[in-house]
């Protein structure tokens, strides 16, 4: 007769996927066919993230990354004896109930990836004495973590414009110039959901061009022992036209989409710092590699796990959430397991039990038969309703050559500020800029914590991408910094208006407006605003720093300095409104082992920490361009920092100088801090055209 006849379980409420705060309640019965000797029995609800893959460097031992999302475990037997010493487990049959409950808050989604997976599991154990003789079930879960596709942020579309020069045979001249724009009708979807893209594409070069088409991407990010890999892979593509020399192709009455198919959920930057999974829709025009290479949009979406039309919270806490009809609660929303964007199989497991091997595929939310919600719009005291995102213009049909030339009204997206202060005319006083930073602390820490971190990650050797990984906000490459007189502000902002078009001409974008900075160490001009633009390379901010600086000294807008600098590989982060600026000088022998060694803690250990913390590097480095006579640091490093609140920021230097201390203290031989400041910037929405409709 064998010792353990049977283990099996029995959940209450099951159903194919939990959400934070749901309640798991069941039971685990057990037949024991003759007595044996344990340590202990339990019952458990874990969920965990593990990142695995091979070494390159030979007889090294593999890079791993693990977070422990939540272990909620109860010791059923012996339910005295907390020793650890060997019991005899009765023969019988028992049955062991249990209640256990999903964290609230941000969760990373179950995710199964070639070098690593994020997994919920409810667990049976049986502790023997002989480590190989243990017995364990398991009974795994799809938890979704709560990204509604309603909120106003992802309402809004996202648009890229790109221009590429086709040049002749190895490039020996060029043959004329391609154009092309493209925008999606919102900023996240859920499986099943149509993405509707509006496109115009023009050939204006003199050589026949190949097809233009769209893909929809996934980009997994897997992080290890201070390593980093990539995933890409195209889940679906449509072709939508040939570009021949002269040929201009659009579709602006949506009647072109993709379809999501069933994939994992995106997962938000601050739930999981060991794997990101991310999205985009790719637009391309197919251009031969010897002349150019394929001229391309990037368009950054997320995949979300409650569609349009549902909401996440219950019906009288859901005003304002939407312009989208409301139709019915999360218990309508339907499920499927994936069969796109997942590996199929136990790729990664752990030798020990704190991460098991099992095959599984994950459910996600998924829309059957996806109709496009209505708007509820009132005109005077009638109550109308139209089709979501209408479009003005063409309606004839998609891909249809025009001769009429096709200005786009939007091409760059503003970020999005929440929290930012409104625009004024008059600089605020520094108490104005006090009370609308929330949280600023009454002692800041250290003065020197914070400032030099991302410093010594100017030698972090980031993985080396595929050409479809685009680093950063995908394309931008340059960081460019203006202070100037605070008297100036309300001619400054007209400037920019004025210089709208051509900053997206130059693929550039105002990331950050601050009327004021708070000082926490070393001097700064007295009434000096600060501006922070991104480009894709330093000469496109040249040029249009030239036009933008001419009608600032006709306005009289006393400009200090403008500099540019390299942009960090990290992903911009749209919706932190709150930035710290250091100037550090650097000193010491950076070819040193001790240097070396500190880099690389600050790598595995203070990076990311600051990732979870939520703090994002948007740029670090020496001016690389200086566009005035004067600088804002000469031959120091300037470095920015991008974070959700001032006590976010504050948060992290605390924890720099409670955890990390012997590693900021090796730093300090190396750099010393000569300025830090913080700023929020204001809500840069004049820098928004007024429809996000292509128009004539």
């Amino acid at each position: 007769m064998p010792a353990i006849n049977s283990v099996f379980i029995k959940v209450y409420n099951q159903k194919p996927v939990y959400r934070p705060g749901d309640e798991l309640k069941g039971e685990w019965t057990v037949d024991i066919g003759e007595p044996i000797s344990v340590k202990n029995v339990s019952v458990s609800f874990r969920g965990a993230t593990l990142t695995r893959w091979a070494n390159t460097e030979s007889k090294a031992d593999d890079n791993i990354g693990f977070e422990d999302i939540t272990t909620q475990e109860k010791i059923v037997f012996p339910t005295s004896n907390r020793t650890g010493e060997t019991v005899e487990y009765p023969a019988g049959k028992y049955v062991y109930k249990f209640s256990f409950k999903v964290p609230t808050g941000m969760l990373p989604s179950t995710y199964e990836g070639k070098y690593g997976a994020i997994r919920y599991w409810l667990a049976f154990d049986i502790e023997r004495p002989v480590l190989r003789s243990h017995v364990r079930r398991l009974k795994v879960i799809t938890v979704l973590d709560e990204i509604d596709v309603n909120i106003p942020e992802y309402s809004k579309y996202v648009g890229r414009k790109t221009e590429k020069v086709v040049t002749k045979t190895l490039g020996f001249g060029n043959q004329g110039v391609v154009t092309l724009f493209a925008q999606t009708d919102r900023g996240a979807y859920c499986s099943g959901e149509k993405i509707y893209i509006k496109y115009i594409a023009e050939n204006k070069s003199d050589k026949d061009l190949g097809m233009v088409r769209m893909e929809l991407m996934q980009k997994v990010k897997f992080r290890a022992s201070g390593e980093e890999k990539y995933k890409y892979q195209c889940l679906t593509k449509t072709f939508v036209g040939e570009m021949k020399k002269g040929v201009k192709l659009t579709s602006l009455n949506d009647k072109l989409f993709l379809t999501v198919p069933a994939v994992p959920p995106s997962t938000r930057q601050r739930s999981s710092h060991v794997i990101n999974v991310q999205y985009y829709v790719k637009v391309i025009i197919d251009i031969p590699k010897l002349n150019g290479g394929d001229s391309m949009v990037i368009l950054p979406i997320t995949i979300g796990t409650i569609p349009q039309g549902h909401k996440a919270v219950p019906e009288e806490n859901a005003s304002g959430a939407s312009n989208i009809q409301v139709i019915d609660a999360r218990s309508a929303i339907t499920y499927s397991q994936c069969v796109d964007g997942y590996e199929d199989g136990p790729t990664v497991w752990s030798k020990d039990f704190s991460f098991p091997r099992f095959a599984y595929v994950p459910f996600c939310t998924y829309v059957p038969d996806f109709k496009r919600p209505v708007v509820k719009k009132t005109v005077g005291n009638k109550a109308v309703t139209k089709p979501s995102n209408p479009v003005k213009g063409n309606t004839a049909g998609e891909n249809k050559l025009q001769n009429k030339s096709v200005s786009p009204a939007v091409e760059n997206v503003p970020r999005l500020q929440p929290s930012a202060p409104p625009c004024g005319l008059h600089p605020p006083s520094y108490e104005d800029v006090l009370r609308e930073m929330e949280g600023y602390p009454e002692q800041m820490p250290d003065e020197n914590t914070g400032s030099q971190e991302q410093l010594a990650g100017t030698n972090e050797s980031e993985a080396e991408d595929s050409q479809e990984n685009i680093p950063g906000n995908f394309d931008h490459q340059a960081i460019m910094i203006i202070r100037f007189s605070d008297v100036c502000l309300k001619e400054f902002r007209t400037n920019l208006k004025q210089n709208r078009d051509m900053l997206v001409e130059n693929g550039g974008e105002l990331i950050a407006l601050a009327p004021q900075v708070i000082v926490t160490k070393g001097t700064w001009p007295a009434h000096t605003s600060i501006a922070v633009l991104m480009f894709k390379t330093y000469d496109s901010g040249a040029e249009w720093f030239k036009g933008f600086k001419k009608c600032c000294d006709a306005s009289g807008v006393d400009i200090l300095d403008c500099d540019m600098i390299k942009a960090s590989d990290e992903d911009f982060q749209n919706e932190k409104n709150v930035f710290s600026m250091s100037i550090v000088k650097v000193q010491g022998d950076f070819k040193s082992e001790e240097f070396k060694n500190v880099a690389k803690k600050v790598k595995d250990v203070i990076k990311p920490a600051r990732f979870e913390i939520g703090g994002r590097l948007i740029s670090t480095g020496k001016v690389v361009k200086n566009l005035t006579e004067k600088t804002i640091s000469g031959s120091s490093f300037v470095s920015i920092l991008q974070w959700d609140s001032v006590q976010q920021n504050s948060e992290y230097r605390a924890a720099l100088l409670e955890k990390y201390k012997d590693i900021i203290d090796s730093l300090r031989k190396f750099y010393s801090t000569e300025i830090l400041v913080l700023f929020q910037t204001e809500n840069t929405c004049y820098m928004q055209h007024e429809t996000g409709d292509v128009s004539y």
